[in-house]
């Protein structure tokens, strides 16, 4: 959990901020677990399970979108009975390494086929635990050319992963190795 104190100086500098009423809700319905996460498939026409590929297509995005590097502030809600009307707080990690956004899928998932309705099923079946320092979605390798994007809905929807897949595809292609430099 952050001190008081640094959480203030965060918050003076824009680099945290209380959960807006729809991001509390998701927050509560995880703890209680009623909600776990969703799942976007996305498949490419080239290799994309490259680590060096996708940090550099990561990168710019990451600075272009900071919401895309927050977390929630670790509370005590052990006790689920009492009411909490004041709502945690969203931050912006302050140091993120590719690991922090890479998921490792079981290799029951990675073993189902991409049109088996038991695929989506298993991948809803994730929980990313909301703590400090824990980013809020991850990406997966179901194969070298098809990433899964895993979140839950406190900062992201379906169209934020819409829009997070069509970016690190055009980061992809400025990053290819097959670009011969002409525009």
């Amino acid at each position: 959990m952050l001190e008081n104190e640094q959480l203030q100086e965060m918050i003076s500098n824009g680099h945290a901020r209380r959960m807006g009423h729809i991001e509390n809700y998701f927050g509560i319905a995880q703890r209680q677990k009623l909600y776990k996460t969703f799942a976007v498939i996305a498949k490419f026409n080239t290799k994309v399970n490259d680590k060096a590929l996708l940090f550099h297509a990561l990168r710019p995005l990451l600075l272009k979108y900071p919401t895309l590097a927050c977390t929630i502030v670790d509370t005590d809600y052990s006790d689920t009975t009492i009411p909490r009307p004041i709502h945690d707080f969203i931050k912006v990690i302050d140091v993120l390494k590719l690991k922090d956004f890479l998921y490792e899928l079981p290799q029951e998932i990675k073993g189902l086929k991409q049109d088996d309705p038991e695929l989506f099923a298993k991948l809803n079946e994730i929980v990313l635990p909301y703590a400090d320092g824990n980013t809020l979605w991850k990406l997966a390798f179901l194969d070298d050319y098809t990433m899964v994007y895993i979140t839950n809905h406190c900062l992201s929807d379906g169209i934020s992963a819409k829009n997070l897949l069509q970016d690190l595809e055009n980061e992809f292609e400025r990053l290819s190795p097959d670009d011969d430099g002409e525009d």
